[in-house]
């Protein structure tokens, strides 16, 4: 019997400013609650990654964290475009 598909959103985590100094404990919270960290950008305070969807309300709960955003698609028009 197969497990069931789980659909992965990609997420930017933003710390809160006392997490700035040092971003590695927050990483690990994050991990422990199923965030696939793919960058993390000590300078700016944010880790982005994966997070299974069923997942993606713990990440609010981490302490540490100041917003979870759902990562999404920009699509910029031609030079040429007359939406410019």
């Amino acid at each position: 019997m197969s497990s069931p598909v789980r659909s992965h959103v990609e997420v930017v985590v933003t710390a809160t400013e006392n997490c700035l100094s040092d971003l590695q404990p927050l990483v690990s919270r994050l991990k422990d609650k199923g965030l696939k960290v793919s960058e993390v950008m000590q300078n700016l305070g944010i880790i982005s990654g994966k997070v299974a969807e069923a997942d993606l309300l713990l990440l609010n709960s981490v302490a540490g964290v100041a917003a979870v955003e759902v990562g999404g698609t920009v699509q910029v028009s031609p030079p040429q475009s007359d939406l410019q």
